[in-house]
């Protein structure tokens, strides 16, 4: 089986409960892969720290343990927001994970087997081919030729 990694955060000290619930689902989320196992010593959290910066200890340990480890095929997190909240950061962290050719898994919704990035634009994607979008679109672009001449 492939190995996986857990990263786990929350913004408050006194929030562990969150961590212990972060946890637990991501737990399951890799018992219940066909594919993954949690790798040994394969649990990084990082308790009080803002979701604004990369510069947390438990994180760089984690893209450490990715570099050295080639064992390492997945990254497990209960939503990308546990990553950053920022999008430049969790862009610059999926970029980073894709170098190692890593994949990453958010378990907030049990089953989501792509990344964030991937998500967000496969959702921008579905919306925008709906019929009432692409009349939305074309009323936009309407108005656009409008004011134009």
């Amino acid at each position: 089986m492939k190995k996986a990694l857990i990263y786990c955060r929350t913004t408050s000290l006194e929030n562990r409960d969150s961590i212990e619930s972060q946890l637990k689902l991501t737990r399951l989320a890799i018992s219940n892969s066909k594919d993954y196992e949690l790798a040994e010593n394969g649990t990084y959290t990082d308790i009080g720290q803002s979701g604004m910066s990369m510069e947390r200890a438990a994180l760089s340990e984690l893209m450490l343990r990715i570099i050295s480890d080639d064992e390492i095929k997945a990254v497990y997190v209960y939503n990308s927001e546990r990553i950053s909240r920022s999008v430049y950061c969790l862009e610059k962290f999926t970029t980073f994970l894709k170098k190692f050719s890593i994949l990453l898994f958010q378990v907030q919704v049990i089953g989501i087997e792509e990344t964030h990035v991937e998500a967000y634009a496969r959702c921008i994607t579905e919306r925008l081919q709906r019929p009432e979008c692409i009349e939305l679109q074309k009323s936009i672009r309407n108005k656009a030729r409008n004011k134009v001449t």
